[in-house]
């Protein structure tokens, strides 16, 4: 699981604003004017805790698209150290699956998506994001490894070429 950071109150607050706007609102949608009447606060406060309002959104997509990869990541361990028999794993890879991509993270999806695509555009979001795509990488790596090793995925694979085809 991700490290959680502690942020100053008036951060997190400007955080926790525009994660319930994403909520009902398409990211491409939210101002800083509507953000900073909200959460009621200054845009001195803004400036304060981030560069400028795409910091700040940057910031929270990021946070999202890590917290989508935490949750694939506990998916994954999940279904490596309950397994006993191939089957078992199987029926783990498929409960991962249902659970990242049944209707009801259709949104979450959706923003992710918005947020790859955003990413092309800044090369901060896209460093931000790196960092977790990364991670999610190297877990899905040591997830097909470990079926290697215990005999139930094809020893011939290249576990790199089929993590990044995953997630493509």
């Amino acid at each position: 699981m991700s490290k959680q950071v502690e942020f100053h109150a008036t951060k997190q607050l400007l955080i926790d604003t525009v994660l319930a706007m994403l909520e009902t609102q398409n990211p491409g949608t939210i101002t800083s004017d509507q953000v900073l009447a909200r959460a009621r606060v200054s845009s001195g406060s803004l400036y304060h805790h981030f560069h400028d309002f795409g910091d700040l959104m940057e910031q929270v997509l990021c946070t999202e698209y890590v917290r989508f990869i935490d949750r694939t990541i506990d998916l994954l361990n999940m279904a490596n150290d309950q397994a006993d028999t191939f089957e078992e794993w199987a029926k783990g890879i498929e409960h991962a699956r249902r659970m990242t991509h049944g209707p009801a993270y259709s949104h979450i999806r959706a923003l992710r998506t918005w947020t790859v695509a955003q990413s092309f555009a800044s090369e901060r979001l896209s460093a931000l994001l790196a960092e977790g795509q990364d991670r999610l990488n190297s877990k899905f790596v040591e997830f097909i490894n470990k079926g290697k090793a215990r005999g139930w995925a094809d020893q011939d694979i290249d576990a790199h070429a089929v993590a990044v085809f995953i997630q493509s």
